[in-house]
């Protein structure tokens, strides 16, 4: 099978050759460290991780260049976006300290008003945000002059990058849920006490941003080719309780899917973090795909065998080996470790193998090496292995 097929089946919960071996993402330290770079993102995307074994995946671009302010991206072609945004300018200023700390001011100004940000951050980290953009209710009415996503969407750039792709290369087109988005606008702590102190308000401003993401999902679309949607849910794993995602992100979350499959595509949905309490509500939103699977010793709740019993029917799972321990344990233990991840989730198809969180600097080459030899050795055959 080449790649495409692989991950294609494995979404489906078909027979596979083997299961899919999927990198997280390297951290931009090891990328420096061992990676050169090169001109063109997709090629060198698929060279870097052909090289160390993994079955590549990759997102198209030409979605903007930031998820939250709607801006056509780097190389991307939106003609109509100056028109489009009229009245949604953004601009930005960003001071460089000499510790590697990042302070991002941003402006946007609209007839109506003005929003304003402080993003503080490090390299490759979400970072703080001492000053969000929504500091009073009354500010999200402003976000009805967002510039629909028609503007900034550059479909000749993602169907060029999924031709380029190929079989080698599983697309993927990567945006940000309801949730995530109002905890960049809001400031993800503060999002979590106005659950608490304006619930209805929460709701409304989920709402507003729930059909801009439809919009967006449909748009994508329109470039008519197969990708799969990635929705970035991360700020769902900060510890939410089962009543709350129920209340609160369910049901935006089920529009979204359901809009995703309305157009023909596929929603796989990352959480890195906690969500045990509400396994089978995710499940019964109708997506494809659930990663991280954080287990509990990092900081995640899951136990891949119990995730596997529970949703492993209805969702294709991705995830459950501590990516931590690729820096510590041994070839020896990283090939026993993955043969257990395999032994929970691999038996009946439908699971992704892949670290639980990114590849950081201090991992060894030799390391990753032993990770994907191992998903190779144990996940050849169906069912995987038992323990």
């Amino acid at each position: 099978m080449n790649v495409v097929e692989r991950y294609l089946a494995t979404y489906r919960h078909q027979q596979t050759d083997r299961a899919p071996i999927a990198l997280s993402y390297f951290h931009a330290g090891f990328g420096r460290k061992h990676l050169a770079k090169a001109q063109d993102p997709i090629e060198a995307g698929i060279e870097h991780q052909t090289r160390y074994g993994f079955d590549p995946h990759l997102y198209v671009r030409g979605l903007g260049k930031d998820w939250f302010l709607a801006e056509p991206g780097p190389g991307c072609h939106a003609p109509d976006h100056k028109a489009g945004s009229a009245d949604w300018h953004v601009s930005e200023q960003v001071t460089h300290e000499p510790s590697g700390t990042s302070r991002t001011e941003y402006t946007i100004e609209t007839p109506d008003g003005r929003l304003s940000c402080v993003r503080v951050q490090t390299p490759d980290d979400f970072g703080t945000i001492p000053e969000p953009f929504v500091k009073n209710e009354e500010d999200i009415e402003l976000f009805r002059h967002r510039p629909h996503p028609k503007h900034y969407v550059d479909l000749g750039r993602i169907r060029q990058d999924y031709a380029l792709m190929g079989d080698r290369c599983w697309p993927m087109a990567s945006f940000a849920g309801a949730w995530t988005m109002a905890s960049f606008f809001r400031g993800p702590d503060t999002i979590m006490f106005d659950l608490y102190d304006r619930p209805d308000w929460v709701k409304r401003f989920l709402a507003i941003l729930t059909e801009y993401q439809i919009e967006l999902i449909r748009e994508i679309a329109k470039a008519g080719v197969d990708v799969t949607l990635r929705m970035d849910g991360s700020f769902v794993g900060f510890g939410l309780s089962r009543g709350m995602y129920t209340e609160f992100i369910q049901p935006h979350d089920t529009r979204i899917v359901q809009a995703a499959h309305d157009a023909g595509l596929r929603l796989h949905l990352h959480i890195c973090g906690k969500k045990n309490a509400f396994l089978e509500d995710l499940a019964d939103t109708g997506l494809d795909a659930l990663e991280t699977l954080t287990p509990r010793s990092a900081a995640g709740d899951i136990d891949l065998a119990d995730a596997k019993r529970r949703i492993g029917d209805r969702v294709c799972l991705m995830g459950g080996f501590l990516s931590h321990n690729l820096a510590w344990q041994t070839p020896a233990e990283i090939e026993e470790e993955v043969r257990n991840c395999l032994a929970k989730a691999g038996m009946g198809g439908g699971y992704i193998l892949s670290p639980s969180g990114r590849i950081d600097p201090d991992i060894p080459e030799e390391h990753l090496r032993a990770f994907t030899a191992a998903g190779r050795k144990f996940g050849a055959a169906r069912p995987a292995v038992s323990l």
